[in-house]
């Protein structure tokens, strides 16, 4: 009994669906167009990356072998993105390409500490990959110059600290001040 009576649900169901079907395949059909036609006339978005390897300037290193002392190496790679972000990167990279129209950037951390990802997106797949590798060209330009500078800046005044000891070092009677004074020369 409970047999017929779910062949009778059955059979409604069918003969509903048989009378609807045009509606049915009106809504496949309206679904299947708007996606065709919001892919083809979606505008394509490139994404070049380009990689950055962070190095130290030299005068960074605490030891004679390079080896740094910083204590947080993903806050410097935090602080080197953000530099690399900065309005001052772009406003270069817009004097280089001599136009208005450059895409944004963004860095990110790589799984190792030391390497950026540079990533820029556009609507041309040549731009992406032109304004990536501009990005790292201008900001690795803009560290030299500024690592340049610190050394060209602090320059005079290491020269005079060491005409200071050395003055101290033929001025010195005895041979354990020259030697306290020679250590202090090497820790400069």
């Amino acid at each position: 009994m409970n047999g017929g009576r779910q062949e009778s649900i059955l059979h409604r169901v069918r003969l509903v669906i048989a009378r609807h079907r045009w509606i049915v395949l009106a809504g496949l059909i309206a679904t299947v167009l708007t996606t065709v036609v919001l892919f083809v006339f979606a505008e394509r978005t490139y994404r070049a990356e380009a990689r950055m390897l962070l190095r130290n300037p030299p005068g960074d290193s605490l030891y004679a072998n390079g080896y740094s002392a910083a204590l947080a190496p993903d806050r410097k790679v935090r602080n080197e993105i953000e530099a690399l972000e900065s309005p001052e990167v772009r406003a270069a990279v817009v004097a280089r390409l001599g136009s208005d129209d450059v895409p944004d950037v963004s860095g990110h951390a790589t799984e190792t500490v030391d390497i950026i990802a540079v990533r820029v997106e556009s609507t041309d797949a040549d731009t992406a990959a032109y304004g990536a590798n501009t990005y790292v060209e201008v900001y690795i330009q803009a560290r030299r110059n500024a690592a340049l500078a610190a050394l060209t800046d602090g320059g005079p005044a290491l020269l005079a600290e060491i005409t200071a000891v050395q003055a101290e070092l033929d001025a010195a009677a005895t041979d354990a001040e020259r030697s306290e004074l020679l250590a202090e020369l090497s820790l400069l």
